[in-house]
């Protein structure tokens, strides 16, 4: 298996480094975890400012033409996470077929792979890489809009005790 997870996260960052090429993450003051939007292997900034697409800070009036040309990105919204990375769930093997470190190291090359898309996930602090990793690829299979300028949080806890999808020894919003 440790062949096929390397390959898989070495996809993964190939793709997150055609999406830095194409629009660099740029909202890094966001509280966004500095691990997800570090540049890939192989990014030139150099190159990209070479190639004029839009800033790393996106202007103002950018962000709101975005908003307001939503609708049109409407016909995208039904196509899954997974399809819009593409990516298919099938080269995502179930957790019992990793490692802890493998899981880790997957678990993070899709949270960076979300922030490139100027996605993040909101688990508790203390929630496992193997229920991460479950809940990642659960969600992917779902539908979601993108949008390239901005930030989309994913919250996955509601803190409500009795919904919570998250096992008790995980999650904290039983302490409220």
């Amino acid at each position: 298996m440790k062949k096929y997870t390397q390959q898989l996260l070495d996809d993964l960052e190939q793709k997150i480094l055609n999406r830095w090429k194409e629009q660099p993450p740029h909202y890094f003051e966001s509280g966004i975890l500095d691990s997800y939007v570090q540049p890939p292997e192989g990014w030139n900034k150099a190159e990209y400012e070479y190639l004029k697409v839009d800033t790393l800070a996106p202007s103002f009036e950018a962000i709101i033409g975005e908003m307001e040309n939503s609708r049109v990105a409407m016909a995208d919204f039904e196509r899954s996470m997974f399809a819009r990375f593409g990516l298919q769930s099938l080269q995502f093997p179930p957790v019992e077929h990793f490692t802890e470190e493998e899981l880790a190291a997957l678990v993070l090359k899709l949270m960076r792979l979300w922030a490139v898309y100027n996605f993040t996930a909101v688990f508790p602090d203390a929630l496992s890489n193997e229920w991460r990793y479950k809940t990642l690829l659960k969600r992917m299979l779902k539908s979601a809009n993108f949008i390239n300028y901005g930030h989309i949080g994913i919250e996955f806890c509601y803190y409500n005790p009795k919904d919570c999808p998250f096992p008790l020894k995980y999650c904290g919003c039983r302490d409220f």
